[in-house]
């Protein structure tokens, strides 16, 4: 876990990747999933961007620590 994170900048550990110090993610598959719940979810209390195509209003979520508008 980051000591200060900044919400909204995204990416991997310094020099966690190749031996330049870039980091390169690797993409992973899903595994292990035919067993997960489903129809469980209800998009209207989940989904925070409106989707008027969907008739989803959107669900503002509170701000965490140190993040800002």
């Amino acid at each position: 876990m980051c000591e200060k994170p900044t919400y909204g900048v995204w990416g991997g550990p310094p020099h966690s990747g190749g031996g330049d110090g870039e980091y390169r993610p690797v993409a992973r598959p899903a595994g292990d999933l035919a067993g997960a719940a489903r129809g469980k979810v209800k998009l209207r209390e989940v989904v925070q961007s409106a989707l008027p195509a969907l008739g989803l209003p959107g669900v503002a979520r509170p701000l965490r620590k140190g993040e800002q508008h």
